[in-house]
């Protein structure tokens, strides 16, 4: 499946025949809940326009972090399911559910896909 992926990401990078916009994020939200003072859940939610689809999203934690310790770092995956399917764009949901120990530790959240990046601002709730 590896393999797919790879193929794939290469493809979306260097594909430029889309009838409408490239493939892209939208109305990506960070959520972070104090649940108590030392345990933090974070959520980041959105969707990516993807060629068809066949085409599953996931949002990892990225391995090596960067060296600013408030942004956490996201890897878009992409992965498309054998099979024939249409050449439709379509806008699949992502998201990244996650656990931490320090309130506001965590202030953006940057997400790198083949085709680009995003910065989100995390919002706080209590």
């Amino acid at each position: 499946m590896k393999s797919t992926a790879k193929k794939f990401t290469a493809q979306i990078a260097d594909h430029t025949s889309y009838d409408q916009s490239e493939p892209g994020f939208a109305g990506f939200v960070a959520l972070e809940y104090n649940r108590s003072p030392d345990l933090v859940f974070l959520g980041v939610y959105g969707q990516i326009l993807v060629p068809n689809p066949g085409v599953e999203v996931q949002l990892v934690y990225a391995h090596p972090q960067g060296t600013n310790p408030g942004i956490l770092l996201l890897n878009v995956l992409l992965l498309q399911w054998e099979g024939v399917w249409p050449e439709v764009q379509t806008w699949k949901s992502a998201y990244y559910l996650g656990v931490g120990t320090a309130p506001g530790a965590i202030t953006d959240i940057q997400l790198n896909a083949p085709f680009g990046s995003e910065t989100v601002k995390v919002i706080q709730l209590n």
